[in-house]
């Protein structure tokens, strides 16, 4: 699920309910879950395709495309960049089944279990899925699911639930180029998305501030299980005999998030503010001979803001990443939005921005910079509920893409959705 706020959480340790309570009675699973479906229509320009390996430029360079030969009206043959028509219509759809169960011990502490399945045929068919503790003390989760600094922030609020926003949208009816670094904006920290994780969320303290950590040993089982010898669940950072060693894998791991929100109703103004942090250590290097992208230590800062009165929010926000890559490859996002909400009515606008910093690459002997890429997107559209959890919506999108004067990085189109919402 994305972008849900846990307004009221909190962890507890294991030896607090060790041998003490039983429970009343057994957990027993119930369904819920929500669709998303519509009709997506578009315009937008033809993309390039991205030439691997390099054909019309040196190595590296990523203005490179593939070509086509074709004879002009002068009858002269020329090489014709190779580009992929994106089309007009599209049909969209995505939904989650949640399995979900909780009992309380005679105690108060209450134990639970959440498994989301996804409404279509996918890669990663089971998503979320976790148990959690819960209590006085606070709220433990373990198990795949979205980190304390992604589930605490706040962000520009969108008039279809985030379906088609401007920050981390579900869908984008777009096609992003091949080349360009950005595909959306987001400022929801996602080092490592729903891999397995312990997350600790303390109460919520007077005047109205939580905090909550994450710890997940790696991101390589987004899904929960990770590919290769032994086919280990989730987190793979130690050897238990399936020959994968976090000191043998050259990517980032031992990922630690945190996040801090304050939300606080004054005199009918709700207000609600949050800064999280992210990192992701590094113990084995692979070098690249083709650009300075060796891996240093990933570093994210995030920050958001809603404000509500009277049917209005307010929100904005923001984040900084270094991808984990040396040479200048940081990335910003920042987003902004409000909606207005009046009877089964809401409609609303946003807007971001993400600016990534491409690096550098190697061309013959010498390294050269590469063009930055940037992405423009918003959103303009409404919501009116039918009933309870029946939603339909229309939207339109605008994108813009920047980067390096050619189709493999740039592109534009303008976008109407509509569709329905059903929440069970």
């Amino acid at each position: 699920m994305k972008k849900q706020l846990m307004a009221t959480t909190a962890l507890v340790a294991g030896g607090l309910i060790a041998g003490v309570a039983q429970a009343a009675e057994p957990i027993k699973l119930s369904l819920g879950g929500y669709i998303t479906t519509g009709l997506s229509v578009r315009n937008q320009d033809a993309v390039a395709t991205a030439a691997t390996p390099a054909t019309t430029r040196g190595a590296g360079d990523d203005r490179n495309y593939t070509t086509v030969p074709t004879v002009n009206a002068a009858g002269a043959t020329v090489n014709v960049p190779t580009t992929t028509s994106l089309g007009v219509t599209d049909q969209f759809w995505e939904g989650e089944i949640f399995f979900v169960g909780e009992t309380t011990l005679d105690n108060g502490i209450k134990i639970g279990v959440n498994v989301q399945l996804e409404a279509y045929t996918s890669a990663d068919q089971v998503d979320e899925h976790y148990v959690y503790v819960q209590g006085g003390f606070g709220r433990l989760v373990v198990g795949a699911e979205n980190s304390a600094a992604y589930l605490m922030h706040y962000s520009a609020p969108s008039p279809t639930g985030g379906q088609f926003g401007s920050d981390s949208p579900n869908f984008l009816p777009f096609r992003a180029p091949s080349q360009s670094a950005v595909g959306s904006v987001r400022t929801f920290s996602a080092l490592t998305s729903d891999a397995n994780k312990i997350t600790y969320y303390t109460p919520r303290f007077a005047p109205g501030f939580q905090f909550g950590v994450s710890y997940a040993p790696d991101d390589d089982a987004f899904s929960g299980a990770q590919a290769g010898a032994g086919g280990c669940r989730g987190g793979c950072a130690f050897e238990a005999g399936n020959g994968i060693s976090d000191n043998e894998q050259a990517n980032h791991h031992h990922f630690i998030e945190a996040g801090a929100n304050f939300v606080r109703s004054i005199n009918g103004v709700d207000l609600a503010f949050d800064v999280n942090m992210g990192t992701g250590f590094v113990e084995k290097q692979t070098r690249s001979a083709g650009s300075d992208r060796l891996l240093k230590q990933r570093m994210t800062a995030g920050a958001g803001m809603n404000i509500g009165y009277a049917g209005w929010t307010f929100g904005v926000g923001a984040l900084w990443d270094n991808n984990g890559l040396q040479g200048e490859n940081n990335r910003y996002d920042v987003t902004a939005g409000v909606t207005y909400g009046a009877g089964p009515w809401l409609i609303g606008v946003n807007a971001g921005y993400a600016f990534h910093q491409d690096g550098e690459a190697r061309q013959g002997t010498v390294l050269v910079d590469r063009t930055n890429d940037s992405l423009i997107y918003a959103e303009v559209g409404g919501q009116y509920t039918l009933g309870p959890g029946i939603r339909v919506f229309s939207t339109i999108n605008f994108a813009k893409w920047e980067g390096n004067s050619t189709a493999t990085e740039e592109s534009a189109g303008v976008a109407w959705s509509t569709g329905f919402r059903l929440s069970f």
